[in-house]
C-alpha cells in the first residue's frame, strides 16, 4: 500500500476502488497490478501523465467500497478514468454468501460511481462452493 500512498502528480487522474487485487497482492512489484498496468496504458495511449488513487484495500468486500471508499472518492476532483473491481473477498471469506446482498452493494456502489467506470468481475474458484459464488456475484455485477 505504501506505494500508492507516494504523492503523485499527473493532468491526468486515474482512482481505483476495490480489494487486495488493486492494491497489488500477488505480484512483486504493486506497480505490477492490473492498477499499474492501466496507469501505464493510460499515459501510453493519451499522450498525458498519470496520478493515480488508488483507494482499494487489502481484504476489502463491497461493503466496504459503500463506507469507506466512496467517501474518498467523492474528495477526488472529478477523476478521469475510474475502476471498480470488488467481489473475491465477498465470494471466498463470507462463511455464507448471499447472492441478494452482494447485489444490493452493488447496485449502491455502481449508482455512486461516475459514468464510464469500469467495474470488474470476480474471478473463477474453480471448485465448489466458491464457482456457484463467483457466477452468481457476476450476475450481480453484470
Amino acid at each position: 500500500m505504501m506505494h500508492w500512498a507516494q504523492p503523485q502528480e499527473g493532468t491526468l487522474t486515474y482512482v481505483a476502488l476495490g480489494d487486495s487485487a488493486g492494491v497489488g497482492v500477488g505480484v512483486d512489484e504493486p506497480g505490477q497490478g492490473y492498477v499499474g498496468v492501466i496507469a501505464r496504458r493510460l499515459a501510453e495511449v493519451t499522450g498525458e501523465t498519470v496520478r493515480v488513487v488508488n483507494l482499494s484495500t487489502y481484504g476489502a468486500k463491497a461493503k466496504n467500497v459503500l463506507d469507506a471508499q466512496l467517501p474518498k472518492l467523492a474528495e477526488v476532483m472529478a477523476p478521469d478514468f475510474a475502476t471498480c473491481v470488488i467481489g473475491s473477498n465477498d465470494v471466498a471469506w463470507s462463511p455464507a454468501f448471499k447472492a441478494d446482498d452482494f447485489a444490493r452493494d452493488m447496485t449502491a456502489i455502481a449508482s455512486k460511481l461516475s459514468q464510464g467506470t469500469v467495474m470488474g468481475l470476480v474471478p473463477n474458484f474453480l471448485h465448489w462452493p466458491y464457482d456457484r459464488r463467483a457466477n452468481k456475484a457476476n450476475q450481480a455485477i453484470l
